[in-house]
């Protein structure tokens, strides 16, 4: 997914354009420190195959139909909720900053066709920070290749969505 989000991108212009739905990631992020990474993995592949079976009978347009669609924007917005309040707080003590790669990002998408602006936005970012006098001497950069986990498929991970905290 990660390979293919990084050759779109330059293409595309969009930042993840094969990435699952941004409420999806956010819950799956929420869910890892409750029951473990190798269990959300599996959790995760059980909603999957669950979704895949719904979709492949046909039953997807009854489920859509039986669930109204104020209650499915509401659980979405109960989902983003606390991830929007959270992008906002740093204007509070960083105004300037923000509003400097905010509108950065603004400028990229309208008058630089060739590079996405995301980048652009970053590299604003670190220039800022940079020419601001920010320490960056505890700063490691390194790489690491991606690792196989082992996944565990157990029913508590997959119905413990319940007990995610939004702190």
């Amino acid at each position: 997914m990660a390979c293919s989000a990084f050759s779109c991108q330059p293409t595309t212009r969009l930042p993840l354009p094969v990435a699952n739905s941004i409420p999806g990631a956010l819950l799956f992020a929420a869910i890892i420190p409750v029951v473990g990474l190798n269990e959300a993995l599996g959790a995760t592949l059980m909603a999957g195959a669950i979704a895949l079976v719904v979709g492949l009978a046909g039953w997807m347009s009854l489920v859509m139909r039986l669930i109204p669609m104020p209650i499915v924007m509401g659980m979405v917005a109960g989902v983003l909720l606390k991830f929007g309040t959270n992008m906002v707080m740093p204007l509070q003590n960083a105004l300037l900053p923000a509003s400097i790669m905010i509108l950065s990002f603004f400028f990229a998408a309208r008058y630089l066709r060739r590079i996405p602006p995301l980048v652009v936005t970053l590299v604003v970012g670190v220039l800022y920070m940079a020419l601001s006098g920010a320490d960056f001497s505890s700063v490691e950069f390194s790489f690491k290749m991606p690792e196989l986990s082992r996944r565990r498929i157990p029913l508590h991970a997959f119905y413990n969505l319940r007990s995610v905290r939004w702190h």
